[in-house]
């Protein structure tokens, strides 16, 4: 069985980290009341939650979209800010918990981790005490509007919300291979390895944490294959959604 037919069956121009995590920063305080509550009375902000495959750009495409949403929507204050793998900066400081608890915040499966955390129990929260304040965040911030929120099952966390648009990425096989062969100048073998490792753990991770299928379309207002479509068309159609979205809510609301 060839290497394509085994993974089937078993299935930009970015910002620096700093400069990313200092926007997040300003983004909190410019948006923060002293109690840190979302005001009724104010018209809901946009916000999207964006889920992908691995190999899907889901990176690429949320910068892009973070750069295009600044440009097209005519209320940019807040700025729109991307919180991806700096999302869990974010929790700590909401927190005030200490820097070290970042390694057993990922996405991997709960399993690996409880085995990792019981070696240690008693020096910090219990695995699930620090997915309850991941999902804190992610409630606050998307409930403030002019953020993506990239993975962390953040489609549930704030399903329900009507200013919220849910996107998954998805892609075939063969050209996500591609795009981690040719984005992290891996073999075909190391892109095979990481993608069904990096995949399963995302599956994992949301049938235990949330006991959903993550690929279940239900889930989101938006899946998009981008195979079909380039980046530039992907990210419009995704800014006109959510802002159309975020509208319609703020018209119901009158």
């Amino acid at each position: 069985m060839g290497m394509l037919a085994y993974l089937t069956a078993n299935q930009g121009n970015p910002m620096s980290d700093t400069r990313l995590f200092e926007k997040c920063r300003a983004y909190v305080t410019s948006s923060a009341d002293s109690r840190g509550q979302v005001h009724a009375s104010s018209m809901p902000l946009p916000a999207i939650t964006l889920s992908r495959q691995v190999g899907a750009r889901g990176t690429t495409i949320a910068k892009l979209l973070v750069q295009h949403l600044e440009q097209e929507d005519p209320n940019n204050d807040p700025p729109w800010t991307l919180f991806d793998k700096n999302l869990i900066q974010r929790v700590l400081d909401d927190h005030h918990m200490p820097r070290y608890l970042e390694k057993f915040m990922t996405e991997a499966r709960v399993s690996e981790l409880q085995s990792t955390i019981n070696e240690i129990v008693g020096l910090h929260p219990s695995m699930w005490e620090l997915h309850e304040k991941v999902g804190d965040t992610i409630v606050r911030l998307l409930g403030r509007g002019h953020v993506i929120i990239v993975g962390r099952g953040a489609c549930v966390v704030g399903a329900g919300m009507r200013n919220v648009l849910n996107v998954r990425l998805v892609g075939t096989v063969k050209q996500r291979l591609l795009h981690l062969e040719n984005s992290f100048d891996l073999c075909e073998k190391e892109a095979a390895d990481r993608l069904l490792k990096d995949d399963r753990n995302r599956r994992e991770f949301f049938r235990t944490r949330f006991g959903r299928d993550i690929e279940d379309p239900e889930l989101y207002h938006l899946v998009i294959n981008t195979d079909m479509l380039n980046e530039d068309e992907i990210v419009r159609i995704i800014a006109a959604t959510a802002l159309q979205r975020s509208y319609q809510s703020a018209a119901l609301a009158l």
